[in-house]
């Protein structure tokens, strides 16, 4: 035996405990390349996710604004209806000689259409206001 030399079984066992570490750290290293690769699958998903989220509700808005233009479009109609029909009663009564049926549509008009109309607005604002708050709490900032 050489002095100072290691003995071939201690070097013999350097060269395999390395060969076991290098094993290990390929075997750790392929473990984070799999995490990473999971990790970047996660915010693709995520992405995709949020894509698809925002263009349903794209689609959810377009069919809440063609509703309500549908809706007020009605409600324009009916209004040009009834306003037509109030000035054929006007136009019509004097040219009958019936007085008392202007003065009983005005007071209709003023009871029905100013209680019946303040409380139809209110209301209508309250919903909208009901509506504005359930919004704003459920979509997240």
């Amino acid at each position: 035996m050489v002095p100072g030399a290691a003995p071939i079984e201690v070097v013999t066992q350097f060269i395999a405990l390395q060969t076991r570490q290098l094993e290990v750290r390929q075997q750790e290293i392929e473990v984070q390349r799999f995490a990473a690769e999971t990790e970047r699958k996660k915010v693709d998903n995520a992405q995709e996710y949020s894509l698809q989220a925002l263009s349903a509700e794209v689609a959810d808005r377009k069919d809440e604004r063609e509703h309500e233009g549908t809706t007020t479009k009605y409600g324009y109609r009916i209004l040009l209806v009834v306003i037509i029909g109030a000035i054929g009663l006007f136009g019509y009564a004097p040219y009958a000689n019936k007085d008392q049926l202007i003065l009983e549509a005005v007071k209709v008009l003023a009871l029905a259409g100013g209680g019946g109309g303040v409380g139809y607005v209110l209301g209508f604002r309250k919903g909208r206001q009901t509506a504005e708050v359930d919004e704003s709490s459920s979509t997240p900032t």
